[in-house]
Formats: structure tokens, C-alpha cells, sequence
């Protein structure tokens, strides 16, 4: 199995955040505990593991199958807290940090949109 794009990613990053969000404004609406549980199942692919394997071999395949899958996530976690940083750091108070989740995930949906369409004649 394929890990996920990017942009998909990101669109999951920003429902984490936001989820996390609600959840500081109002702690006795629901419960958070598998939010990140979720993200993950989400986002790592399936592991194949053979039994015959030796402990180095493992540790390689292990690093193959979920290198990119959690370089994904980290990426996506530190554009999101760059992009928040940089609204805050400009002084926008017109600009809250739900505005930016939004922006973030349209901005996501719409580069998944444009690779799905191809490029562009």
C-alpha cells in the first residue's frame, strides 16, 4: 500500500488541531484521548512483517515503511505552528487561529484537487 500524500495529510493534521482546539475551549464536550491514535491509524500504512527477519533487518523495514508516512506528519504539524506563528507574530487580530485551520485545509484540498486533475495544459 501507497503512504498518503501530503496534502492529505495536512488536511488530517489541521482536523487534529482543530478537534484540539474544541476541545481547549470546551474540555467537558467530548473526549480527546484517541484523537492522535486516530491520526496515526490514518495516516501509516499497513506494516508487512516477515517473522523470519533478523533484528537489523527489521529495524530496515521498519524505517522503509514509515519514514515518509511520519516525515508527513511531522512536516505538516511544524507548517501548521509556522503558519499560526506567523499570524501571531505579525500582530493579526483580525485573523483568528480557526481562520488559519480553515485556510490551511482549503489550501490543502485544493492542491490534492490539482494533482488529481493533472497539470495544467
Amino acid at each position: 500500500m501507497e503512504h498518503m500524500e501530503f496534502d492529505e495529510v495536512m488536511k488530517r493534521v489541521v482536523g487534529v488541531l482543530t478537534q484540539a482546539q474544541e476541545h481547549v475551549r470546551n474540555p467537558e464536550a467530548d473526549d480527546q484521548s484517541g484523537i492522535m491514535g486516530e491520526l496515526l491509524t490514518d495516516c501509516l500504512p499497513p506494516l508487512r512483517i516477515e517473522r523470519n527477519w533478523t533484528d537489523e533487518q527489521f529495524s530496515t523495514e521498519l524505517n522503509r515503511q514509515l519514514s515518509v508516512p511520519l516525515q508527513y506528519i511531522a512536516a505538516a504539524f511544524a507548517s501548521a505552528f509556522l503558519q499560526l506563528a506567523e499570524y501571531h507574530d505579525a500582530g493579526e487580530t483580525d485573523i483568528t487561529s480557526a481562520d488559519v485551520l480553515r485556510e490551511l485545509a482549503l489550501r490543502s484540498e485544493q492542491s490534492e484537487t490539482d494533482h488529481e486533475d493533472g497539470p495544467t495544459p
